[in-house]
């Protein structure tokens, strides 16, 4: 056998991160998820600490359940590194063990996959969890089964509700199961309690249809980038202008931040609109936030209700969702990838709209250049560097890209 592999960590970012993941060798020295990167060090000498890069999770939340699906039905996929399948008929064990060899060998990495049945999605949670790594649990949810569970094993049990759990004589989920459902829904004051005695009875509780009132992006910034937060912010917004446009929707209302602090502005009238969006909240930013350093930043659009004269989803003309640039700009991300635009600020240290840096994309074309709020900051002859053609038919100039 090799020699064992060192305790490690995953870092928010820099050394005064957090840690954000931690190995099963750093976890048997102390180490834990929120704690600070030198308070970790000091508890595990020898720890390794690397940063994040969500790029590469994201890579496996979706090779992870194609792959799996193949051996057993996907269900549902919660989060990145957390799904549930479909029990098929037959031995259950062989196929856990044919599901548990075939998510690392496509992989191709050491990943270790733990793996729960149950009648339950909850059930089938705490059995993978009860063992890990590498677990194989069946769980059928017997009074005996539970009784080795304490009730902080269930999401959103904190110190406050274990201690009054505990008070009622409720220590693990099998004395929780034993009272029956109105009596969970009265401690628990609602729906939540009845509905997690059901899922300990081996029900699943399906889920209540809801309309989102709001879309919103964070992210947690690293090394450089937390002197450069509104330039992540501005990001954010991009991504959330996108889903606006794609779902046919438009936003009264942008909230945008970095740590605790946050700015807020209304979109009167509500827009879509990429350029409108950036421009609101730069300006918002710079009046109020600064350039201070930042370790997550976040935005959120609150979606304004639908106009009854739009077509097919979209708002009316002069309600201005959308402009003939963020079409353009939308279908070249389409083609060619998000990365191969980006919005700028103007060289000249006024906004001007959106800047789109030249960027070569295949075929050797170069796509971009400045877009302004007033043509006399756009400077002619663009058009014979361009494959596109500048047309003033709105106050804001337009790139119509050549398919």
């Amino acid at each position: 056998m090799g020699a064992p592999s060192p305790p490690l960590a995953v870092a928010s970012g820099g050394t005064g991160g957090s840690v954000i993941a931690c190995s099963y060798a750093a976890k048997s020295k102390g180490v834990h998820r929120g704690q600070k990167i030198p308070e970790a060090r000091l508890t595990c000498p020898g720890l390794v600490v690397v940063p994040q890069h969500p790029p590469t999770y994201v890579d496996y939340h979706k090779k992870m359940p194609a792959v799996a699906d193949e051996v057993v039905p996907l269900r549902h996929t919660f989060s990145v590194d957390e799904a549930a399948f479909e029990l098929l008929p037959g031995p259950v064990m062989p196929l856990l063990d044919r599901l548990g060899e075939a998510v690392p060998a496509a992989l191709g990495e050491p990943v270790q996959v733990s793996l729960g049945v149950a009648p339950s999605i909850l059930l089938a949670k705490l059995a993978a969890e009860s063992a890990k790594p590498r677990t194989r649990r069946v769980l059928h949810g017997t009074d005996d089964e539970l009784a080795e569970f304490p009730v902080q094993e269930l999401a959103g049990v904190g110190p406050a509700m274990t201690a009054k759990l505990q008070k009622n004589g409720i220590r693990t989920l099998a004395d929780l199961h034993r009272l029956g459902p109105a009596t969970a829904r009265a401690l628990w004051g609602g729906r939540h309690g009845r509905d997690l005695w059901m899922e300990l009875d081996g029900m699943d509780i399906p889920p209540v249809a809801t309309r989102s009132q709001s879309f919103s992006h964070a992210r947690v910034l690293v090394g450089r980038e937390r002197s450069r937060p509104l330039e992540a912010v501005r990001g954010l917004v991009v991504l959330l202008g996108e889903r606006l446009r794609a779902e046919a929707r438009a936003c009264r209302q942008v909230h945008a931040g970095g740590d605790s602090q946050g700015v807020r502005v209304t979109v009167e009238p509500p827009s879509a609109s990429e350029r409108v969006l950036l421009k609101l909240v730069t300006h918002a930013w710079g009046r109020e936030m600064g350039e201070s350093e930042r370790g997550t930043v976040w935005a959120q659009v609150l979606l304004a209700k639908r106009s009854a004269s739009a077509e097919g989803g979209w708002w009316s003309e002069g309600e201005t969702a959308v402009t003939p640039l963020d079409v353009a700009v939308d279908r070249v991300r389409a083609r060619f990838g998000r990365e191969r635009l980006a919005p700028g600020y103007a060289t000249w240290g006024m906004w001007a709209g959106q800047k789109i840096s030249f960027v070569r994309v295949p075929g050797g074309r170069v796509l971009l250049s400045v877009v302004s709020l007033s043509p006399h900051y756009v400077k002619p002859p663009l058009e014979s560097h361009l494959p596109c053609l500048l047309s003033e038919s709105s106050p804001v100039w337009s790139i119509l890209v050549h398919d």
